[in-house]
């Protein structure tokens, strides 16, 4: 199955959990008013509907490696891991980066990987039609990247260590399946002053979304349709999909 799918309606499966995959991790639900919705795994704690969530951060040991040799036309790249394991197909639908030449700025959809132990060699099985362009020297640098729906978690208040991925619509049970929204008229948890037509910025108290002025950096998801008090709900209209 091809990786992302788009899913037209219908209205009520947005609000679906499930205890195993229906859909591929990023697959779009489009409603046909314009809401979008990203099918999304939640990490090990429960969702808590109106929250921003982010994806699951980078594993320190799985990025920026030293590559060995490996030639143009690769379609499974194999890599030695830093002192932290990967479980079977943690990368699935995720990437393979490179950010240091050569082959600088290629990215690759990943397949599947067995589970690989603490400092292991991970052999990276490609999507279907993906190759490695430039062939690797010890000089290029890779790194592993989750796909950014799997294991989601609410922002952390202190520090954002991801993507911001969608808003969870509903409660869920952690590692359970469900869609978080990312386009279209939203509900979500507010912190301060929300100005009406103006932009909605995350702010990083409880996953809540405030005025862009309440942030040091801003982090804009939408625009605002309703305000709602602090610590209620507003009606954002979400552009964290494009």
């Amino acid at each position: 199955m091809s990786y992302p799918v788009i899913i037209e309606g219908p209205e009520g499966e947005q609000w679906n959990t499930y205890s195993t995959p229906r859909f591929p991790l990023g697959a779009k639900l489009q409603l046909s008013d314009g809401r979008a919705y990203r099918f999304t795994l939640a990490g090990g704690t429960a969702l808590v509907r109106g929250e921003v969530q982010q994806a699951a951060a980078n594993a320190a040991n799985h990025i920026g490696l030293t590559a060995a040799a490996m030639a143009a036309g690769t379609r499974a790249p194999t890599q030695l891991l830093g002192a932290t394991a990967a479980v079977a197909n943690e990368y699935q639908n995720g990437y393979l980066h490179i950010s240091v030449t050569a082959d600088g700025g290629s990215m690759y959809p990943i397949a599947q990987h067995d589970a690989v132990l603490s400092a292991g060699t991970i052999t990276a099985n490609l999507a279907q039609g993906a190759a490695i362009i430039t062939a690797w020297t010890t000089s290029t640098r890779t790194n592993f990247v989750h796909n950014p729906w799997r294991s989601v978690i609410r922002v952390p208040v202190t520090t954002i260590t991801q993507a911001l991925v969608g808003v969870a619509i509903r409660e869920v049970t952690a590692a359970n399946y469900c869609w978080v929204q990312t386009a279209g008229p939203c509900s979500v948890f507010t912190s301060g002053t929300l100005i009406l037509g103006n932009s909605a910025s995350y702010i990083q108290v409880a996953a809540a979304l405030g005025p862009p002025a309440a942030v040091a950096t801003d982090y804009s998801v939408g625009q605002v349709m309703l305000v709602g008090a602090t610590g209620a709900f507003s009606l954002v209209f979400l552009r964290l999909d494009g």
